[in-house]
């Protein structure tokens, strides 16, 4: 049951609730005493940097780990979409099905087999696995993977082992889609979708029932989907209205009211030091009984006294009043930023590449056709359009790795060309992060080198 602040069950209608959930990694806390609700059908986007505990607090929350101190409590079913994960073998069509219908799917088809004895016992064996797949929504299920997929622009026949990688990450959300769920737990889903597949997982979501916890980097599509932000930033929690760019709009209006804040209670401190040391040093002058003139010794030493105690209580009050105010926290402020020590570089040609008429085919497949283009210095150019649709084919050709069927490719002179592919590729011939730095920039220094590195959060 969910609970309030002094630990009282109270009934709210929430899907999920974290209550003063803590993790730590050996000596290091990952998150710390985190309490949160997740309301049934609203979409909220988890925020927070890499590396700041937004899987470990996903995971956490699907049961897949268990906190080091407090609770999780769920109601209704929770599907987990894992950054990483594998598919069964089969086609695609049966990979994406949920276990328990799988199961029961084989179980028919076995069945149907052998009805080439149509024996009382292999018919009656029949009608039971029919019935119990019929029961489970099996063929509602069957309907609704095509539809799925075909959003995701996959097809079901394909072979789930002969997967491109983009595909597999399309499928393991498809398969996660189809799971009868109250809550989605959706670690970047948008990886490898293109515009028409993202466009499709945005009606899809904004048209669910269920509820959804989405991390993503992608700022239009939380945008698009979410209704809330929760931000994770060093092992606590900020809670945010609205989409993502309105969350980041109060986030900075928060930060700049906790500034002016920070501001004047430091001002406050500062005076209140100033008049107890003041006051202090009054106490201490006139303790001095020489410094009241020509008075007898008895007179002096009683208005010496009495200033002393008179000042020294002022210090005191006001020492007591610095305390009550306390220490307030200095307002985070992110700053993060990759400084990458690059070497001088050369101008460079104003005309950088210019494609005329160029026709690309794999076998007897005319992939592109026609495709002109003139990019000059200083220009920056996107490539879009549908998976397959031949994209990473121009690259290719571009880059010398596939000859055009007709046309021409020209690069401007002393053109240098760096090239960055889905999967990293471009890093395989290296052991080591520290020897493909070193391979690009031969005259980094240790010192910088391990900085870069430690400020992407990578050893």
């Amino acid at each position: 049951m969910p609970f309030d602040e002094g630990g009282v069950s109270l009934e709210v209608s929430v899907n999920l609730q974290t209550h003063r959930v803590t993790k730590r990694f050996g000596d290091h806390t990952i998150i710390e005493d985190i309490s949160l609700e997740l309301h049934a059908g609203e979409r909220v986007a988890l925020l927070g940097r890499n590396g700041s505990g937004k899987t470990t607090l996903l995971r956490i929350i699907a049961g897949l780990d268990a906190p080091d101190a407090g609770e999780v409590l769920r109601r209704g079913s929770v599907a987990y979409m894992a950054q990483r994960s594998e598919l069964h073998g089969g086609s695609l069509r049966e990979a994406v099905m949920p276990e328990a219908q799988r199961h029961l799917k084989q179980q028919l088809e076995v069945a149907q087999v052998n009805l080439s004895d149509p024996s009382a016992a292999h018919l009656e064996a029949f009608s039971a696995a029919e019935e119990a797949y019929r029961v489970a929504l099996g063929y509602e299920l069957e309907i609704k993977a095509e539809e799925i997929l075909g959003g995701l622009e996959l097809n079901g026949s394909m072979n789930s082992h002969a997967l491109s990688g983009g595909q597999t990450r399309r499928a393991l959300l498809a398969r996660l889609l189809l799971e009868p769920s109250d809550f989605y737990l959706l670690d970047e889903p948008t990886n490898h979708l293109d515009l028409d597949s993202l466009q499709w997982l945005e009606d899809w979501i904004t048209a669910s029932d269920a509820g959804f916890l989405i991390v993503s980097h992608d700022r239009a599509f939380l945008d698009a989907t979410v209704t809330r932000c929760i931000e994770l930033e060093r092992g606590k929690l900020s809670a945010y209205p609205g989409n993502f760019t309105a969350a980041m709009a109060e986030k900075q209006l928060r930060l700049e009211a906790a500034k002016i804040a920070f501001g004047a209670h430091e001002r406050k401190v500062s005076q209140l030091q100033r008049e107890a040391q003041l006051a202090a040093q009054q106490a201490s002058r006139s303790e001095n009984k020489h410094r009241v003139g020509n008075r007898d010794a008895m007179t002096a030493s009683h208005l010496a006294n009495r200033g002393a105690h008179k000042s020294g209580r002022r210090a005191l009050a006001l020492e007591a009043r610095i305390e009550h105010l306390g220490e307030l926290e200095k307002p985070f402020e992110d700053q993060f930023m990759t400084r990458v020590p690059l070497e001088p570089a050369a101008h460079g040609p104003n005309e950088v590449l210019t494609l005329e008429d160029l026709t690309l085919t794999r076998g007897e497949r005319v992939i592109l056709g026609g495709v002109t283009l003139h990019l000059r210095r200083g220009q920056q150019v996107a490539l879009v359009g549908a998976n397959g649709g031949g994209k990473s084919t121009l690259l290719l050709s571009i880059l010398g790795q596939l000859s055009p069927t007709a046309g021409s490719i020209r690069h401007g002179v002393g053109l240098q060309v760096y090239w960055a592919g889905q999967n990293t590729e471009e890093l395989s011939e290296y052991a080591t992060l520290k020897d493909a730095l070193l391979a690009a920039n031969p005259t980094l220094e240790t010192r910088a080198l391990y900085a870069l590195l430690a400020s992407l959060g990578l050893p």
